[in-house]
């Protein structure tokens, strides 16, 4: 009977960086809708009780947490991650950084803005529902990504250019991914025939875990991220010849961007 749920000793690498991860730290990235800067003088009432500031005029706007003292902050999305440190947490963060004025505005709605403004919270700082993660058997916390599982049926390949639509039967191959970009404009695009109906929901501890399963399996992994701007990404057999050519991190996957058309 020994053996059967013991943890499998898997390499695993930062999210952010690449560095190798060697005490796990996991964090939640909210993406901030709106924050609300409770010393202007248009709010009119501060209901902590229920989490509701109410403007002069009449408006009532929902905040999930105070960011600060008189900060709120509205997040409707949440997804974890695997970073190697909080120090690498702080400087994604540095990365997107806003300008807040204190007193000038009532309300900062960064998606009408257009502008990404991400908030991290330690894992073991906040709730989350506990689970195992389906190929290494380690325990984690989560909080909002999801993993899908697709089988895939066929994989094509064709020489094409950066930019440019490939020559992909685009009816047939539903997903279609390439490492080109501007530094290299010219290589291979894949196409991926899948058979969407036998999805399935899985649950993986990180992107290298997810990457094991896809070497081994002709599957591919769909995989939400906060971090990289509310976007879904897939990681394929192909995941580290595309990272390679983008010199992204390792296991990062191949989060959607429009076909050219």
């Amino acid at each position: 009977m020994f053996g059967f749920n013991k943890s499998k000793e898997i390499k695993k690498y930062c999210e952010r960086c690449g560095g190798s991860v060697i005490l796990p730290y996991y964090s939640v990235i909210f993406s901030i809708i709106y924050s609300i800067d409770g010393t202007n003088s248009q709010i009119s009432k501060v209901d902590r009780n229920n989490q509701i500031v109410i403007l002069s005029n009449g408006q009532r706007l929902e905040y999930t947490f105070e960011v600060e003292p008189n900060l709120f902050a509205y997040a409707e999305n949440a997804t974890e991650h695997l970073l190697c440190s909080e120090g690498c947490e702080d400087k994604f963060l540095q990365e997107y950084s806003s300008v807040f004025v204190r007193g000038q505005h009532p309300i900062y709605n960064f998606k009408q803005m257009n502008v990404f403004n991400p908030i991290a919270i330690p894992s073991n700082r906040i709730g989350g529902e506990n689970r195992k993660c389906e190929y290494c058997n380690q325990q984690y916390k989560s909080n909002g990504r999801n993993w899908t599982k697709i089988p895939v049926i066929s994989t094509t390949k064709i020489n094409g250019t950066f930019n440019q639509r490939p020559n992909i039967n685009m009816m047939k191959y539903k997903l279609v991914l390439s490492g080109l970009s501007q530094k290299q404009q010219s290589g291979d695009w894949f196409g991926y025939e899948t058979s969407n109906e036998n999805a399935k929901k899985v649950n993986y501890c990180s992107y290298d875990c997810a990457y094991e399963v896809v070497k081994n399996e002709n599957v591919f992994i769909l995989v939400n991220s906060i971090m990289d701007k509310e976007r879904l990404g897939a990681i394929v057999k192909e995941t580290e010849i595309f990272n390679k050519m983008l010199g992204n991190p390792i296991h990062r996957p191949s989060f959607f961007q429009p076909i050219p058309s």
